[in-house]
């Protein structure tokens, strides 16, 4: 019975990882950010010949005025991955305003290779954090977010099946 039990706690931890991301119906895959909910940190599939493209796309939003005028430009990202820090250049794709409380934005255009990938496969968690030498992220209130994304690898197999078809 004490086996039984220890596996199936052993099970529920990796039916609860694979919960961390959503694929939505655009075949985004992402996982929310654990300060803001909203917060996205993922990948677009693609259909046909871009479904082996990992376009990536961090989401984010803040109370602060003023981002929309930075659209197009690019801003530095940094990630760490459980200690394994790397970072990429995001553009600035699109900014809405909702409601004129917050600005929601969207930084993306930049394709990830496979090892970026296997990085996110091997790893728990991630901080996502925003350069703060750069004019545009002084209109973010909150420049990092954390991100638990264990049980991407299967999450992420369910994506590239879905574009594929």
């Amino acid at each position: 019975m004490k086996k039984l039990l220890i596996l199936l706690t052993i099970l529920a931890g990796y039916a609860n990882a694979e919960d961390n991301w959503t694929i939505d119906d655009s075949n985004r895959i992402y996982a929310n950010g654990n300060t803001v909910h909203g917060h996205k940190f993922g990948f677009v599939k693609g259909k046909g010949d871009k479904c082996n493209e990992n376009l990536l796309f961090i989401s984010w939003s803040t109370y602060s005025s003023g981002l929309e005028k930075f659209e197009g430009q690019d801003v530095k990202v940094f990630m760490d991955f459980d200690g394994e820090v790397t970072h990429t250049t995001l553009k600035l794709v699109s900014t809405y305003n909702f409601a004129d409380i917050s600005t929601w934005a969207m930084f993306s255009n930049v394709v990830m290779s496979e090892d970026f990938l296997d990085i996110i496969r091997k790893s728990e968690n991630l901080v996502v954090a925003f350069s703060t030498k750069n004019e545009m992220t002084k209109t973010l209130d909150i420049q990092n977010d954390t991100f638990d994304i264990e049980g991407f690898s299967e999450k992420f197999k369910q994506a590239q099946n879905r574009c594929k078809d």
